[in-house]
């Protein structure tokens, strides 16, 4: 049996968390697009975005340079979903967050109080809010059972209190108890879920890593691209995820349609139905590289207007893949 949390990872972040956010990433490093004024990435159904941002952690020297480019490092709020048997919360920490030279960003969950009421997570926040896009990462897996890995897009307007017709999320989450073999609980491999914006109503799905794919043991690629009918950019389509440029059995239903922040995090709540732990040591995710194309929303809460093309074309736009 396999059974999925009505709160999984970004469940709990509260408005004003995702507000502070938007406005807190100081210092602010302004993003061009330097000579291109959009961009066709040609291998994802040729979609046209006019928003760039690359950054290789690993060839970083400081975590200032992670900051001058306008990431957020979450400290002192909830990243990841209540136990509800035991009212115990993931509570971030930027402790928890380092740079490794020739590696990355790395995201620490580490050995601690199993009865604690908050447990010391880490998580990041990507610069802009967006409206459609492909985002993609390199990322090291942990395997050390007892977390939860999340890549995800969340309603950038609200978090738990989000009302009706907010419920946006698409996301990507990984236990490490289960990255490689099906537990009496949770199937082997990535877990995706979208988030009806409607209601809260969910599609799931679930795909095991290829044979001889140890997550754990080097960095693969992790995807997301998404072209919502809110956006004239693209024709609409259903939420695509990939591992290493494949196709996942991704959701069939529920593409995300107001603007949203992406959010990376890894994180436990001692809740044996879902991340189970924490680590009996201390436990590694680590992110390499960040490549995304995508649109910004002309405003936060959508539902008046769509997102329309501006003065660059597609057959302007310069050819990119990811």
């Amino acid at each position: 049996m396999i059974m999925k949390l009505a709160t999984v990872t970004s469940a709990l972040i509260s408005l004003g968390n995702i507000q502070a956010v938007l406005g807190a990433a100081v210092p602010y490093q302004k993003r061009t697009n330097g000579t291109c004024c959009g961009y066709v990435v040609t291998n994802r159904n040729n979609g046209y975005f006019r928003y760039k941002h690359e950054i290789d952690f690993s060839t970083l020297s400081s975590m200032d340079k992670v900051y001058q480019a306008g990431w957020e490092i979450s400290d002192g709020w909830q990243a990841g979903g209540t136990n509800f048997e035991t009212g115990q919360i993931p509570w971030a920490s930027d402790d928890n967050v380092e740079l490794i030279r020739g590696e990355g960003l790395r995201l620490k969950v580490p050995k601690q109080n199993a009865k604690a009421a908050k447990l010391s997570v880490a998580e990041v926040m990507f610069p802009d809010a967006f409206l459609g896009g492909v985002f993609e990462i390199s990322a090291k897996m942990n395997t050390i059972p007892g977390t939860c890995m999340g890549m995800f897009s969340i309603h950038a307007d609200g978090g738990f209190e989000k009302p009706l017709g907010w419920q946006d999320e698409q996301d990507i989450e990984m236990l490490s108890a289960s990255m490689l073999q099906p537990t009496s609980l949770q199937p082997a491999g990535i877990q995706m879920i979208n988030y009806d914006p409607k209601n809260g109503a969910k599609a799931y799905s679930s795909q095991a890593f290829p044979a001889g794919v140890d997550p754990s043991k080097g960095f693969h690629t992790y995807s997301i691209a998404w072209y919502p009918a809110t956006s004239d950019s693209n024709t609409p389509r259903r939420t695509e995820m990939r591992l290493d440029g494949n196709m996942l059995n991704s959701p069939q239903y529920f593409p995300s349609v107001n603007p949203s922040v992406l959010i990376l995090n890894h994180w436990t709540n001692a809740d044996w139905r879902w991340s189970a732990g924490p680590p009996a040591q201390d436990a590694y995710m680590t992110i390499k590289k960040v490549t995304a194309y995508y649109d910004k929303p002309n405003k936060m809460a959508t539902g008046t207007g769509i997102l329309k093309q501006g003065s660059c074309s597609r057959e302007q736009a310069c050819k990119v893949t990811v």
